[in-house]
């Protein structure tokens, strides 16, 4: 048998769609909130700091802790963000029926959005913008939420959040801290 050689060198060049790219495209979101998500995700503190637990003292009066209450939630406002969706997911995540409607919900707004890239959609003679087609879809699902029991869901999900930001907001001294002018800083090392 002879040996048979194949030239495959060359080059493929395939388009690079980011990350950010995509979601875009999925969901048109509006300029000032994307740089609001921007800058939160700029300004996520190092989780290392966030529990450190060398830094956690009760105020001693009541004239620390009302500067120091505002000084961890502006400087930490991210993390409580953060903290505030694994929370929401976890309600969704332990509560079927609510993950079921959630994921009806944004199935019939990706669908009526396919629907109507290809040709207006008309309700009674009336062509509807893309967020009148979205209320409509909320309004339709509020049944469906209520069953779920999305009310409750949501009052769990703000309850924990505003204990755990409160509590954390109130324990941490910000002042333990060496913040620098830009506020910047990965890790507080210490010496032994």
């Amino acid at each position: 048998m002879a040996d048979v050689e194949i030239d495959v060198s060359g080059s493929i060049d395939t388009p690079v769609e980011s990350q950010e790219k995509r979601l875009a495209n999925l969901l048109p979101i509006p300029g000032h909130i994307k740089e609001w998500i921007v800058l939160r995700r700029q300004n996520i503190r190092g989780w290392t700091v966030f529990f450190n637990t060398n830094h956690y003292k009760p105020p001693l009066n009541f004239q620390l802790l009302t500067k120091r209450f505002p000084r961890n939630l502006e400087y930490f406002l991210s993390n409580y963000i953060i903290i505030f969706t694994i929370l929401t997911v976890y309600c969704l995540l332990t509560s079927f029926l609510l993950m079921l409607a959630v994921c009806v919900s944004l199935g019939a707004c990706y669908i009526l959005s396919l629907k109507s890239a290809e040709h207006p959609i008309k309700l009674f003679g009336r062509e509807l913008t893309k967020q009148q087609q979205y209320t409509l879809v909320g309004i339709v699902s509020m049944p469906v939420y209520y069953w779920a029991g999305a009310g409750a869901a949501v009052f769990w999900v703000l309850g924990a959040s505003f204990f755990a930001v409160t509590l954390h907001a109130t324990f941490f001294n910000i002042s333990a801290l060496q913040l620098s002018t830009d506020d910047h800083f990965d890790l507080i090392l210490q010496e032994v």
